[in-house]
């Protein structure tokens, strides 16, 4: 029990998402089962429209708090990139995929010239056992008197 709540507070220490999630998660279950044990005594229709609206906020609550997290891993100095530094690492990106297009477009026209290759070399394989004699077991008829 113990190892397993030092490996929780682990997982929560080195991937801040995971906890910013579990906590976001756990206020919207705490505020659907508080809405449900206690604010029952409205009519249905009120009671949806009431989820809906915590729901909408608890997903922007959610989505700034993934946004916030996020920035605060990044490290200080790309805090302060300048909208240059922006650009080239858009441009450097951009070159790493390109690159690994390239590579994909090799590898398949690798693959297809093999392919090729393999097929000629049945397509020949084929001719030679046309082109060879067919050997016959049987012996020939003998000549008639």
């Amino acid at each position: 029990m113990f190892t397993d709540a030092i490996t929780l507070c682990h997982t929560c220490l080195c991937s801040p998402l995971k906890l910013g999630f579990g906590i976001w998660g756990t206020g919207m279950v705490a505020t659907g089962i508080y809405l449900w044990k206690y604010k029952s005594h409205r009519p249905l229709s009120q009671n949806i429209i009431h989820a809906r609206m915590v729901a909408q906020f608890g997903v922007i609550v959610g989505l700034c708090s993934g946004a916030l997290i996020s920035y605060l891993e990044l490290p200080k100095q790309s805090r302060r990139a300048t909208s240059e530094d922006r650009l080239v690492a858009i441009g450097n990106a951009h070159s790493a995929a390109f690159k690994e297009e390239l590579e994909i477009e090799r590898y398949e026209a690798q693959m297809k010239a093999m392919e090729v290759e393999a097929a000629l070399a049945r397509k020949a394989a084929a001719s030679q056992e046309a082109a060879a004699p067919a050997e016959c077991s049987t012996p020939a008829p003998a000549p008639l008197p």
